[in-house]
């Protein structure tokens, strides 16, 4: 008996309009920001990221986030070997930053290396 639920390749988990949109790796940064800033007072075991490091963290925090965001335009416009340098780069950060908020951001990072991998040139 055949499934009743469709299919689901990996390339083809965000589509509009027939089109592949990777926003997978930018979302997940910003939901890593979230955490990297507001884990401790969730937790409630101590200071919260901003009164700890001040508004300057929030600069540092914003690296990955401006990254994916140029990887976003390295998707528009079929940029396979920027987004592929850009994956690298955000992977090196992340384990740079490892015992910090680097964790935070590996998954966004793994993400844009696969969305990287799996890019085709606009037709």
């Amino acid at each position: 008996m055949p499934s009743p639920y469709p299919r689901v390749r990996l390339g083809d988990v965000v589509t509009v309009q027939g089109q592949r949109v990777q926003w997978a790796p930018f979302i997940v940064a910003v939901v890593g920001l979230a955490l990297a800033v507001g884990a401790a007072v969730f937790v409630g075991s101590g200071p919260s990221f901003v009164s700890e490091n001040g508004t300057w963290g929030l600069t540092v925090l914003a690296i990955p986030i401006l990254v994916n965001l140029f990887g976003l335009v390295c998707v528009t416009k079929g940029w396979r070997r920027t987004m592929i340098t850009l994956a690298t780069v955000l992977l090196g950060l992340c384990l740079l930053s490892g015992f910090s908020v680097g964790l935070f951001f590996l998954p966004a990072a793994s993400l844009m290396l696969v969305a990287s991998m799996t890019l085709e040139r606009p037709s």
